[in-house]
């Protein structure tokens, strides 16, 4: 088999996700937010703590972590690479939903595959906050749901 070298690069700039750490968070009001080490996180180096300022630009704990937790793994994807990548990148996102269920069993995770080869192919994920929407709720992108353009792993 040859594999193209943008994949072979993709792949190997996302190392990361293969074998992946978390960091656990404390925000100023006593939540633990949980981030993909190697990511850039907006905390206080020192206390490790979010910063206040990094709260004002997001309107939830669910938002911050989706934003935050995202890694665009291939680009431009051309369509006879498709079937492949979409395979690579389920099995990266069910590791990493793995991983997340291992290391934090007492919490509950989504993972998110957003499969659009015509710009990124993207993996989030984010905490079931208690009160909150899911970052790529089904109720409001049943389309892309339906069409596996999206794939939701919990």
């Amino acid at each position: 088999m040859i594999v193209p070298l943008p994949l072979l690069e993709s792949l190997a700039s996302a190392s990361f996700l293969i074998s992946p750490r978390f960091k656990v968070i404390d925000t100023c009001d006593k939540k633990q937010l949980v981030c993909l080490l190697g990511d850039d996180i907006p905390i206080h180096e020192e206390s490790g703590v979010v910063h206040e300022s990094a709260g004002s630009i997001f309107n939830s704990y669910t938002e911050w972590e989706a934003l935050i937790n995202h890694v665009h793994v291939f680009d431009n994807v051309k369509k006879r690479y498709q079937k492949p990548v979409k395979a690579i990148s389920i099995a990266i996102s069910q590791n990493l939903l793995r991983s997340l269920m291992q290391q934090f069993p007492e919490r509950t995770f989504v993972v998110f595959l957003d499969l659009n080869y015509k710009d990124s192919v993207t993996i989030r994920f984010h905490q079931i906050w208690q009160g909150e929407e899911l970052y790529y709720d089904p109720k409001y992108l049943q389309a892309e749901y339906e069409s596996g353009r999206l794939i939701m792993f919990s």
